[in-house]
């Protein structure tokens, strides 16, 4: 039994809604969504991370400067992956790694040389920003405001150009 031409053209149309709603969400929110990019255009929560033993508040570590904070974890495959498409790393912006293992543990820490390094060990700061999937990487102005974030994997021309764009915005 054939089937009737306007079920096959409302399942080819049920279809290309499909993939035209999941290529917006690749688009718009990267590989894979994630509450943590919810806090677009708020001010940064004051939250304490660990620094080797020595405790900081994450509000004061971005405050006067544009930061990119990157969450991560060395044992992460995508993260191997994407992390150095970071570099080379604008000198006009501050890099803050957040990192679920040690130092000793992480052989990240060393490709960064000036970055700031920090560990979540217990999850706070992860779970403040509802961080779904590594690497997250989200760009904070000057002002401590979370302007725009990627999550999951990227290309390397794709994170440099948003790198430079961030650097070189006047707000």
């Amino acid at each position: 039994m054939a089937v009737p031409l306007w079920r096959r053209l409302a399942a080819a149309s049920c279809l290309a809604i499909g993939i035209g709603g999941a290529a917006y969400v690749k688009l718009h929110f990267g590989p894979a969504a994630t509450d943590s990019l919810a806090r677009l255009g708020r001010p940064l929560p004051s939250l304490t991370v660990d620094a080797s033993g020595t405790a900081a508040d994450l509000k004061d570590l971005v405050a006067g400067r544009k930061s990119v904070i990157v969450f991560y974890s060395p044992t992460c495959r995508v993260c191997r992956e994407t992390l150095p498409a970071l570099q080379p790393f604008p000198a006009t912006l501050q890099l803050i790694m957040v990192s679920e293992s040690s130092a000793e543990a992480d052989p990240e820490a060393l490709r960064f040389p000036g970055a700031g390094l920090y560990f979540d060990r217990w999850g706070a700061l992860k779970r403040s920003f509802a961080v779904a999937a590594l690497p997250t990487i989200l760009f904070v102005d000057e002002r401590g405001v979370l302007r725009y974030g990627m999550v999951g994997s990227y290309r390397r021309e794709w994170v440099q150009g948003k790198l430079r764009e961030f650097a070189s915005r006047i707000d």
